[in-house]
């Protein structure tokens, strides 16, 4: 059966900056998934129509090829998925995109739950039933951060670094509104299942 593909980018507002997001919207078969570009543009410098940047400046050339470049990836994901009888869909195109979609790949969320499985069975024992629930509330943290940053449910622990922690820092102050030191807490229980995995 032929299926239906599309590709076009948009503006949205930007949660972390004063200037909207560039995103990358894939249509396959009517069903939409976004892709962030990670680039900003003012509204009155952008063509809706054409989804580009207006102007001749070298900034808006360089935009524009870095968009071109975007779109020409996602198609050959496509090509790929499609010569190889994967059955894909947008969130499959995004993660290959994004690089999250490898196997057998140590992810965060995966690492943290069996981190707090293990420490569960030693509560009574070595911890207590509060630093349990501490690092069960980090890890719900973790949870929406990662849906709301990359709009998937987990990441590989590849993908811990320095820009991962400062947005999640963000996060928990600005979205969650907990206080500095709280946000503090919860990133260093964050960090404390995947240290020996990042050594």
């Amino acid at each position: 059966m032929k299926r239906t593909f599309n590709q076009n980018f948009i503006l949205r507002k930007s949660k972390t900056n004063a200037l909207p997001t560039i995103y990358l919207r894939v249509t396959i078969d009517g069903l939409r998934t976004e892709i962030s570009a990670n680039r900003n543009c003012p509204t009155d410098q952008w063509n809706s129509s054409q989804g580009r940047v207006i102007g001749r400046t070298d900034v808006a050339k360089k935009l524009n090829s870095y968009l071109d470049a975007i779109e020409f990836r996602i198609y050959e994901i496509q090509k790929e998925l499609m010569a190889s009888g994967t059955e894909f869909n947008g969130d499959l195109i995004k993660m290959r995109f994004l690089g999250l979609d490898l196997e057998k790949q140590k992810m965060l969320v995966e690492i943290f739950n069996h981190h707090n499985d293990q420490f569960s069975e030693l509560v009574g024992k070595e911890f207590s039933i509060r630093t349990l629930k501490k690092f069960n509330t980090s890890i719900r943290y973790v949870k929406e951060f990662i849906l709301w940053k990359y709009k998937v449910k987990d990441i590989q622990i590849r993908h811990l670094d320095f820009e991962f922690i400062n947005d999640f820092e963000f996060y928990l102050k600005s979205k969650a509104g907990c206080s500095h030191n709280t946000a503090m807490q919860y990133i260093k229980k964050h960090y404390c299942p995947t240290k020996i995995l990042k050594g």
